[in-house]
């Protein structure tokens, strides 16, 4: 289960991806690490996921799309 924290730290990443803003602000290296998590999540077959993984994309894809309903 993800804790509120991480669930802030996926927010600020897709935040962050979708508009550069990591390019031009400095990021704590909490916040890169949880980038790094997501990427490498996102780049792993669905089939092969961890539950923590699961979680991840499931938290990063309501962050980036607003008509995507929670599981």
């Amino acid at each position: 289960m993800l804790t509120d924290n991480e669930k802030r730290l996926i927010s600020q990443a897709a935040c962050d991806f979708e508009s550069g803003n990591h390019l031009l602000c400095k990021r704590s290296k909490e916040q890169f690490n949880m980038m790094k998590e997501i990427s490498i999540t996102l780049k792993t077959p669905e089939e092969s996921r961890t539950d923590r993984q699961k979680e991840i994309a499931e938290e990063y894809r309501l962050c980036i799309d607003y008509d995507h309903q929670e599981l």
